[in-house]
């Protein structure tokens, strides 16, 4: 798989995020949300997947960027699934991040 980025949460700072790799051609594989009731439906016109289907498709060129408030619960989650911390970013609050 290429080198992508996946964005775990689906509020305002995902969309600052997406702004933010849209605008440099970055490639956005997808969004991750914990809540079942977003899973299948659509955020930025990408579908919201759960954590463990990002799971079956990660690779050791995909990162994933946490663009939630809950960002030290959620890489918590992500380590314990297997993530290794330098593929984990965190973006809260809507701050700008940096590659």
């Amino acid at each position: 798989m290429n080198e992508g980025y996946y964005v775990y949460g689906t509020g305002n700072t995902s969309k600052v995020v997406t702004d933010y790799l849209l605008g440099r051609q970055i490639e956005i594989l997808g969004y991750v949300d914990s809540n079942s009731e977003k899973w299948g439906k659509n955020f930025e016109s990408r579908k919201i997947i759960a954590p463990e289907e990002m799971m079956k498709n990660l690779s050791e060129n995909v990162k994933v960027i946490i663009a939630s408030i809950y960002y030290t619960e959620i890489k918590e989650s992500l380590l314990e699934m297997g993530i290794k911390s330098e593929s984990i970013l965190i973006a809260p609050f809507g701050i700008t991040i940096e590659f």
